[in-house]
């Protein structure tokens, strides 16, 4: 699977007993270097709205396919390196207005 910087995904995420996944969504934020890989880094997608420094919120409008209308936040803090073979699919991707929004977010949150 061809991924990109800023596509939304949804991967199996380990649980804490490494045997169990969960599908959750998440961006990924690694580049095309990587990306060629068989991993890529990502970000994780909650629906739980912190408004902290590290919040970069997103809708809809936000996406290039509009996914179920619910505000959502990127935690521009928190990175998982994953193999790609856990991903299930890619569901959308963050418009380019907002994905240079979301990368300055993330390289701010390596300076707080």
């Amino acid at each position: 699977m061809r991924l990109f910087q800023g596509d939304i995904v949804i991967f199996n995420y380990p649980q804490d007993d490494l045997v169990t996944y969960k599908r959750r969504p998440a961006i990924v934020v690694s580049g095309p270097a990587i990306n060629r890989t068989n991993a890529v880094i990502l970000s994780p997608i909650t629906s739980r709205i912190r408004n902290e420094w590290f919040s970069f919120v997103i809708n809809d409008s936000d996406l290039t396919d509009p996914l179920d209308g619910v505000e959502s936040e990127i935690r521009c803090d928190v990175f998982t390196t994953t193999a790609k073979e856990l991903i299930v699919r890619k569901i959308s991707s963050l418009k380019p207005e907002r994905h240079s929004e979301m990368l300055l977010k993330i390289h701010n949150s390596f300076l707080q």
